[in-house]
């Protein structure tokens, strides 16, 4: 089982198995299975929020190409809590203070775009929680496919 990351993937998950390809959907996916599998990865509640704002279009249309996988994922590596609470949640200042969208605005276009698109979005309490999980269900996926 070998892992593919994005090249433009910022501050990567650290697998053994992993190696640099480029992705043209997600993050992350499988040597063999990239029609299979598609893993996209945030890191902060910032990024999330930036996806469903600013860059709405723009994740819209990785969504849509997204539905072309029997298997979608977006991994959040902060909680629920940090989206419901936002701008709040986010690390600094300067961000709390330039956030034009609620937390009940992010919560609402959440639902939306999984009923939409019917991706699995999932929140976990650290980065390290999110590479266990992510790196279990590659093996899974693998397992059914191989």
């Amino acid at each position: 089982m070998l892992i593919l990351r994005d090249t433009r993937e910022q501050n990567p998950w650290q697998f053994e198995n992993a190696e640099a390809a480029s992705l043209k959907t997600g993050d992350y996916t499988l040597r063999g299975l990239e029609d299979k599998l598609c893993i996209e990865r945030k890191g902060c509640v910032e990024e999330l929020a930036g996806n469903l704002g600013r860059d709405f279009e723009r994740f819209k249309r990785e969504l849509e190409r997204m539905r072309a996988f029997p298997h979608r994922f977006i991994i959040c590596e902060f909680s629920f809590f940090d989206v419901a609470t936002y701008p709040q949640s986010c690390s600094s200042r300067k961000a709390r203070e330039a956030a034009k969208m609620s937390g009940k605005f992010l919560v609402k276009r959440l639902a939306e775009l999984q009923t939409e698109y019917d991706v699995h979005v999932m929140f976990f309490d650290s980065r390290d929680e999110a590479m266990m999980y992510v790196e279990s269900l590659m093996k899974r996926v693998y397992e059914r496919y191989k």
